[in-house]
């Protein structure tokens, strides 16, 4: 099991929406180590996996990762 706590419904549409659009965020968020990081990312995909829900997204550096959503401290359009 996993110790994921799911986002409101109405921020998942959000980040849907975004990624049909192709909007830019301001993401910030916290590790695992709880240090909050702060950058600019291009969402691409929504996916589950082992009970937890992740954003796919394009980091300004270039590279792909998955984060989940509920370490997702604020998020805005850039």
């Amino acid at each position: 099991m996993t110790d994921y706590k799911p986002i409101p419904c109405e921020d998942y549409a959000r980040y849907e929406a975004w990624i049909l659009c192709g909007q830019r965020l301001r993401l910030a968020w916290r590790d695992e180590r709880g240090e909050t990081h702060l950058e600019q990312v291009r969402p691409l995909d929504l996916q589950t996996r082992n009970h937890a829900e992740y954003l796919v997204m394009q980091r300004s550096g270039g590279g792909r990762v998955a984060l989940r959503l509920d370490k997702i401290v604020k998020a805005q359009e850039a």
